[in-house]
C-alpha cells in the first residue's frame, strides 16, 4: 500500500488509544484460555503429544520474548505474534478452524493497538488508522487543540474530544489553521 503524501502545511495529530488496555487484558485472557485447553489435551493419549508440543512451543516463545523486553527495560505484553504461534500449534493438533481465528485474532489485535493518527490540511481531515476516514471542512462547527484535547465539533451534534500523544505541536498555530479553514468553508456555505 502506498504511504499518502500530504503537503508541507499539513499537521499531523497522534492521539492515546484509551483501549489498549483492554485490548491487551483480552489478549491474555484469549492466550490463557488456549493453554487452559491444552493442559486440558495432556489427559487424552491420543493428544498428549500435541498438546505436550504445544506447551512448551509458547513456553520457548514467552521465554524469549519476556527477556527481550527485560533486556531493553521494557515491560512485556501479549503480541500478536502470540497468536500466531497458538495458530501453528492448532495446526499441529490438526484443528485448522481454531488456527484460522487465531489468525484472525492476531492480525485484529495488530490493528486494535495502532496509534490514532489524523492529518489536517486544506483538503481536509484525514484519520489514518483502520478503520480510516475522510472529513471535509465543511462538516465540522468548530476544531480545536488546547491543554493536550482535540477537540471535533462536527455539524451533526457529534463531539469528539481526544487526548494528544506528547507531540510538539504549536496550538496557537493549529487553531488559527483550522478557524482559517472553517471560515472558508462558512464563506463557501454562504455564497
Amino acid at each position: 500500500m502506498p504511504v499518502q503524501q500530504f503537503e508541507s502545511d499539513s499537521y499531523r495529530i497522534i492521539v492515546k488509544n484509551e483501549r489498549i488496555k483492554s485490548y491487551r487484558f483480552l489478549a491474555l485472557i484469549l492466550v490463557l484460555l488456549n493453554v487452559a485447553v491444552f493442559i486440558f489435551l495432556l489427559a487424552y493419549d491420543y493428544k498428549r503429544y500435541e498438546a505436550t508440543a504445544a506447551l512448551l512451543l509458547l513456553g520457548i516463545y514467552f521465554f524469549i520474548r519476556s527477556n527481550i523486553a527485560k533486556k531493553n527495560n521494557q515491560k512485556y505484553y501479549i503480541d500478536e505474534i502470540m497468536f500466531f504461534v497458538l495458530a501453528g500449534c492448532w495446526v499441529g493438533l490438526q484443528n485448522y478452524l481454531l488456527a484460522i481465528f487465531c489468525i484472525l485474532l492476531g492480525v485484529l489485535f495488530r490493528v486494535s493497538l495502532q496509534k490514532i493518527q489524523f492529518v489536517f490540511n486544506a483538503n481536509g481531515v484525514y484519520k489514518l488508522n483502520f478503520p480510516k476516514a475522510v472529513y471535509e471542512w465543511n462538516q465540522f462547527t468548530n476544531l480545536m487543540l488546547k491543554d493536550k484535547i482535540l477537540t471535533l465539533d462536527f455539524r451533526n451534534n457529534k463531539l469528539m474530544q481526544l487526548e494528544t500523544e506528547r507531540e510538539e505541536i504549536d496550538e496557537a498555530s493549529f487553531n488559527q489553521f483550522a478557524k482559517q479553514q472553517l471560515a472558508l468553508q462558512n464563506e463557501i456555505i454562504v455564497k
